[in-house]
């Protein structure tokens, strides 16, 4: 019995400590709670990218539980994902470097003897329109080095046999001359000159061009007069009525030539025989490639009327006044011109731009060409 009310009064006992123990935790998990928001508080938001919490009101029990808050600043995953697509990645482009400067062989050259534009023609005004591209230009071109002839008494004395000069052969420097009562012949560096010294006798009719010029050609290429690279040949003059014609060659390579030189002008007789004949050709060619200038400095010379002018027309309309003229440029070419000096003589490219224009006073269009230096390692030309 008395084994039965003490295991009673411990039970009792034990429930007393269960409530009180049960309350204990209780505060316990209240105090861990507000401590843990009392923390964050203090230290504001957390790490960084987590975003700020609001309390709701308290639960029975007093504990405050929380539920995440959008902050506005910071997109979602969706919204990111529209707002902000990932942006197409853009390929890097390498600068195209600018083409070296390529300079030949024979070095900077001498200024370009520039043709002189006809008189007549200083009374035009052009206003030049370009209706092609730049970029057809070309960037570079060959140089020719005229290689000199060189002479001496007995090759000049072959040659006058073969005319059929049989006088002695005299020397005056570096210049030869051989002449008889009917021929003379005189060689100096690379200019020839023959002369027959008998009047030709007027009369007979010429034959056709084709026919002349065979005849010039045969003639000088027969003689070794002209060197490698002799090109078609032009009749220049017909003059019926002294029944002679003029034959003008230039070499077939570089084509055309602007310049004087080098040439071969040989005058035909009706009869086939050579009158006389003037020629100004080296021994041979040399070539070498140089850079040309930049084709938009070459077109602001043709604006600023810097080049070489040809206009297909045999006269400008009478008067003296300013004769206003409007140019289409339509193609691009090279020429070439002389430069330097006899025995250190060379062919150097000009760019030609070609066209049409309409001239006050003259009828429809006429075909216009503007010769500009171009090579870019060359002294400008004078004046």
């Amino acid at each position: 019995m008395s084994g039965r009310r003490r295991s009673r009064r411990r039970a009792r006992g034990q429930q007393r400590w269960v409530v009180p123990a049960a309350l204990g935790l209780l505060a316990m998990g209240i105090f861990a709670g507000w401590l843990a928001l009392g923390l964050r508080g203090e230290a504001g938001e957390g790490p960084a990218g987590t975003p700020t919490a609001a309390p709701i009101p308290s639960t029975e029990l007093g504990i405050e539980t929380v539920t995440p808050v959008v902050d506005e600043r910071t997109p979602t995953v969706e919204e990111s994902a529209a707002s902000s697509p990932e942006a197409p990645s853009t390929p890097q482009t390498t600068p195209t470097p600018a083409a070296p400067l390529v300079i030949g062989q024979f070095g900077e050259l001498p200024p370009p003897n520039m043709p002189q534009t006809r008189p007549d023609l200083a009374r035009l005004q052009p206003h030049y329109t370009l209706a092609l591209s730049l970029d057809l230009v070309p960037k570079e071109a060959p140089v020719y080095r005229a290689v000199p002839k060189t002479w001496d008494a007995d090759r000049v004395r072959t040659i006058a046999l073969a005319l059929g000069i049989e006088s002695e052969v005299t020397q005056s420097g570096d210049a030869f001359h051989v002449a008889d009562s009917e021929q003379e012949l005189y060689v100096a560096g690379d200019l020839i000159q023959y002369q027959r010294l008998a009047t030709a006798q007027p009369g007979g009719e010429l034959p056709e061009d084709a026919l002349l010029i065979q005849t010039a050609r045969d003639w000088l290429t027969s003689h070794q007069l002209v060197g490698e690279g002799l090109g078609e040949g032009t009749v220049t003059d017909r003059l019926e009525e002294a029944g002679l014609a003029i034959v003008v060659f230039q070499p077939a390579e570089p084509s055309p030539i602007l310049a004087a030189v080098p040439r071969a002008t040989v005058t035909v007789t009706a009869d086939g025989a050579i009158q006389q004949a003037f020629i100004n050709w080296p021994a041979a060619f040399e070539s070498s490639i140089y850079s040309l200038r930049d084709a938009a400095s070459l077109w602001q010379d043709v604006l600023r009327g810097r080049g070489y002018l040809e206009v297909a027309v045999e006269g400008m309309p009478p008067g003296t006044e300013p004769l206003p003229a409007s140019v289409t440029v339509t193609g691009v070419e090279i020429v070439y011109t002389d430069a330097g000096n006899p025995g250190n003589r060379y062919l150097t490219p000009l760019v030609r731009f070609t066209g049409e224009a309409t001239i006050t006073g003259i009828d429809g269009t006429v075909p216009v060409r503007v010769s500009v230096p171009a090579v870019a390692a060359q002294a400008a030309p004078r004046g």
